[in-house]
């Protein structure tokens, strides 16, 4: 005897609920997603070319168009002693894309009502109140004016990680105090980062540091919970991001692709088991705000396609459309001082992410106004709102751009783009 259509519907919708579940968002041919058969094949060339002996041992690239999955493959391998491949369930160390994630939590806060973002840092982190700036070679002077929120989420409090080798006092001063190695906690990290010079007055320059690690515990004092509860609650949860945290559970680990150091020329080699980003079984002694969340390519396309629909997602509104309008416009003038040394041409800085100004000047792939994030591990995610397309290719290796597979990615993503 046959059910009821109406069975047979319900049946239907749940299998399709779960394998939209499952996949992060609906997948769909290249075709009907609105990218042409040509430019999916460019995709796969070029892929192919930067999964070399001596590149990257393996990626993932990951496009949609509109809400719908039109081209996700895994490239290369994992492990090149065992030669597992990369697979598309794989869980990433995704390094700096946890910085937007840190900005939504300030911003859901900043839209209850329990913190201002022109509110001094030190109001909540008492000990970064006695921050003091680079003067000269080995001076320092109070800052001209309070560090704040919003120093905080556009780049431009000073701080810095101190990896860039300027030679600056202040870069130099971080390096060596390798503050990321010492914390013992986050109570920890921020008292060490207080004894860190500023390179330049909050609000004079733009610099790359530890400011979303600040804003993690910002988000803990404002909230009463951890980071990672946080986290979990309020965003992981409603958005169904189900394998992304601050560590990898022992039955995922098989599933880590390992860390690579690649250097053209050269076969590439192991990082360090050291790493502070291998926070394998347990959580790790300090919930890094600024890079220390794991996830994976399902999990994170919501996140990213929940910004990319002005703070919504399936029905459930994170935030109001006007902040993410905010946060994902440019919030710093082009010209400011260290910008160009830190973004080059044609960028600027959003609130935790970087924004198109000059699309040709950046390299071309897009529209002004377009977009992104990026970890260190040579992980990129893209939104391109005037063509509906949100993008990620991520990677498991350093140096950051070692090779220019993001923007020859994005180029031909935007130029497989149905018109």
């Amino acid at each position: 005897m046959r059910p009821p259509l109406k069975v047979l519907i319900v049946c239907i919708g749940l299998l399709f609920s779960m394998f939209t579940s499952a996949q992060g968002l609906p997948e769909t041919a290249a075709g009907l997603a609105g990218f042409s058969a040509d430019g999916v094949r460019s995709l796969d060339s070029i892929m192919a070319r930067y999964i070399a002996a001596d590149r990257y041992p393996g990626a993932m690239l990951m496009v949609a168009r509109n809400g719908r999955i039109g081209y996700w493959k895994a490239f290369g391998v994992r492990d090149l002693d065992r030669r597992e491949p990369v697979a598309r369930t794989d869980v990433f160390r995704i390094f700096s894309l946890t910085k937007p994630i840190t900005v939504t939590a300030i911003l859901m806060l900043w839209e209850q009502g329990k913190l201002g973002l022109d509110d001094p840092v030190a109001r909540y982190v008492p000990a970064l109140g006695r921050l003091r700036v680079q003067d000269g070679p080995s001076g320092t002077r109070p800052p001209s004016q309070p560090l704040t929120i919003r120093h905080l989420l556009t780049f431009t409090s000073g701080l810095t990680y101190g990896i860039w080798g300027t030679g600056s006092p202040a870069e130099e001063a971080a390096r060596a105090a390798n503050v990321g190695a010492r914390a013992q906690n986050l109570d920890d990290l921020m008292n060490l980062i207080a004894d860190l010079p500023l390179v330049g007055d909050p609000g004079t320059i733009a610099s790359y540091g530890w400011q979303m690690d600040v804003l993690g515990k910002i988000v803990e004092v404002v909230s009463g919970q951890s980071l990672d509860r946080f986290f979990a609650e309020n965003i992981f949860d409603p958005l169904r991001m189900r394998e992304t945290g601050f560590f990898v559970p022992s039955a995922l680990l098989a599933r880590v692709p390992v860390l690579y150091n690649v250097s053209e020329g050269k076969m590439p080699t192991r990082a360090t088991a050291a790493d502070w980003t291998d926070a394998f079984g347990a959580p790790p002694k300090v919930l890094w705000g600024g890079g220390g969340l794991y996830s994976t390519a399902s999990d994170y396309i919501r996140f990213a396609q929940m910004i990319a629909n002005r703070g919504e997602l399936d029905g459930v509104r994170m935030l109001r459309s006007a902040t993410v309008d905010m946060m994902t416009r440019a919030q710093v003038k082009p010209d400011l001082r260290g910008m160009r040394a830190l973004l080059g041409p044609g960028l600027a800085y959003g609130f935790g992410c970087f924004v198109a100004t000059d699309i040709k000047a950046a390299g071309d792939g897009g529209s002004n106004g377009l977009f992104y994030f990026s970890g260190v591990g040579n992980l990129f995610v893209w939104i391109d709102r005037q063509s509906g397309v949100v993008a990620m290719v991520w990677a498991q290796a350093r140096p950051y751009q070692a090779y220019p597979m993001f923007v020859d990615v994005r180029r031909a993503v935007a130029a497989a783009v149905l018109k």
